[in-house]
């Protein structure tokens, strides 16, 4: 009887644990903005901050396929609240990717929304593929813009996107803090 208790004791302290953790997420899921970060008007913890990013989560994995071979799939959810004019240009982002011969970087899966505070409560606007566009920089460099719908102050841009590569020599890099303030990244 003894041994039973054991691994059952174990057994709910780690289920405990493993909830305890993940109370502590505090990313953003995709399309559920909370309210309360479109009505936010000044960042608490640096309140002369002209944007913030409420949350920057990224995600790698390599995969294996027989046609393609092995491959990196990046994952990137940002959110990003303006809190100010000077702030505005932070609903334009560029994603540098590479295309060479026989190997390339594929940026897809790419969608977002952009929220305003408005007299009936919160407005969602889609960003749509007219929003979204490639500039050609070299033969081999290319950047991926996407300029977001609508961004006035108290907006916030959530972007979602995915890139494919087979570019093992160009691991990405993740900033864990950029010019502005970053309340959460992963």
């Amino acid at each position: 009887m003894k041994t039973i208790r054991l691994p059952i004791f174990a057994i709910l302290f780690l289920l405990t644990i493993s909830d305890s953790f993940s109370a502590v997420y505090e990313g953003i899921k995709f399309g559920k903005v909370p309210d309360e970060f479109v009505t936010m008007k000044k960042y608490e913890a640096d309140p002369e901050a002209e944007a913030v990013v409420l949350s920057d989560v990224g995600n790698s994995k390599i995969t294996f396929s027989s046609g393609a071979g092995f491959q990196i799939i990046y994952t990137i959810h940002k959110v990003i609240k303006v809190l100010n004019k000077g702030g505005l240009s932070y609903g334009d982002f560029q994603i540098p990717y590479y295309s060479i011969s026989g190997r390339t970087d594929l940026v897809g899966a790419v969608k977002g929304y952009v929220y305003n505070a408005s007299e009936g409560g919160i407005a969602k606007e889609k960003i749509g593929k007219e929003h979204v566009f490639d500039e050609q920089v070299s033969k081999t460099y290319w950047i991926k813009k996407i300029s977001a719908p609508n961004i006035k102050e108290g907006s916030v841009i959530e972007l979602y996107y995915e890139i494919t590569s087979d570019l093992f020599s160009y691991m990405r890099e993740w900033e864990f803090q950029t010019e502005i303030p970053t309340r959460w990244s992963e």
